[in-house]
């Protein structure tokens, strides 16, 4: 894999879906870290500007669900959450699921 400059890994497949070609792009799990960093100091949009670039990567995923419930959208967050392969968990609080996600993308580094 090559890393460009930008930070974001890219494996450099596309794939067709639905008649659209797009390329798949994976954040690597510092800048991912990051948007954990800006959801944590309540920066919604700088953390959900950084996830919605991957749209498929696990972690990438799993953030953008938990961005998606701490503004209240508790549809889209589940769309999130399933494309992660992960269910809404009411009894965790948001931030102390983001806390939780910056401990497993430390573990993976």
């Amino acid at each position: 894999m090559i890393f460009p400059p930008t930070g974001r890994r890219s494996c450099g497949l596309s794939e067709t879906n639905c008649g659209f070609q797009r390329r798949l792009t994976l954040i690597s799990d510092k800048v991912l870290a990051e948007a954990v960093t800006q959801a944590l100091k309540g920066h919604w949009a700088e953390a959900h500007n950084i996830v919605q670039k991957d749209e498929e990567g696990e972690f990438a995923c799993w953030i953008h669900a938990v961005l998606h419930r701490q503004e209240g959208d508790l549809s889209n967050a589940r769309y999130w959450y399933a494309r992660c392969g992960r269910k809404l968990r009411k009894a965790v609080a948001p931030e102390d699921e983001l806390r939780e996600i910056r401990a497993a993308l430390g573990r993976r580094g």
